[in-house]
């Protein structure tokens, strides 16, 4: 038996009992998939918050450099994010559907 896991999975029922998970699918490999709710994380775990936020900005930075998005920001400075035709080409040949909500460059 593998503790780290059941620890894992008790921490995600966790999340999700609080609203900070949000479970919004499978994958067609049978994985769950989820949102975070961040507005509800910030408050109840501000630690897990800055840890998930430094990631995600340190993601979208490397996909900026890589070519694969491009990053707009306007009058009140909200970045938008668009997918680049590098971007789209990567999906489609690791077979990674594109997201419906990601924007054309």
């Amino acid at each position: 038996m593998d503790h780290g896991n059941d620890e894992i999975e008790q921490f995600m029922n966790y999340l999700e009992d609080e609203g900070v998970l949000e479970w919004v699918g499978m994958t067609t490999d049978g994985e769950r998939t989820f949102v975070f709710n961040f507005e509800k994380m910030y408050d109840i775990f501000p630690e897990l918050y800055d840890a998930i936020v430094d990631e995600l900005n340190n993601e979208l930075l490397h996909l900026y450099e890589l070519g694969m998005i491009t990053i707009e920001y306007n009058t009140d400075l909200t970045p938008k994010f668009r997918i680049t035709e590098q971007g789209r080409a990567y999906l489609q040949e690791n077979g990674i559907p594109m997201p419906e909500d990601l924007e054309d460059e």
